[in-house]
């Protein structure tokens, strides 16, 4: 996939550190380490200025939605990996064919 084609250096480096950032955040541990600044950012209200208040609701969303995946009925949960792993594999294999 090629996600970042067309940004400058800087920017593709931010865009892969917030990639990595959301794929971590997606562990429990890294979550509950959060907890103290989440629920400090919670009670002294969002700042959508602070970027260290983006940080932690883009964390507190990829967790959320990670932990939610399990909720949903089989059906569902079996499409949306069969839509994720058949849009993966046509990435790479367009990705093949451009080398």
């Amino acid at each position: 996939m090629r996600v970042c084609v067309g940004t400058f250096v800087q920017e593709y480096k931010q865009v892969l550190d917030l990639m990595q950032s959301n794929i971590l955040d997606t562990d429990i541990a890294a979550h509950l380490r959060k907890m103290n600044d989440i629920q400090q950012m919670g009670k002294d209200g969002y700042d959508a200025t602070n970027s260290d208040h983006h940080k932690l609701m883009c964390s507190l969303l990829m967790t959320s939605c990670d932990i939610s995946n399990t909720c949903k009925e089989w059906d569902t949960a079996k499409s949306i990996a069969r839509v994720f792993f058949h849009s993966r594999r046509f990435g790479e294999g367009a990705r093949r064919n451009t080398e």
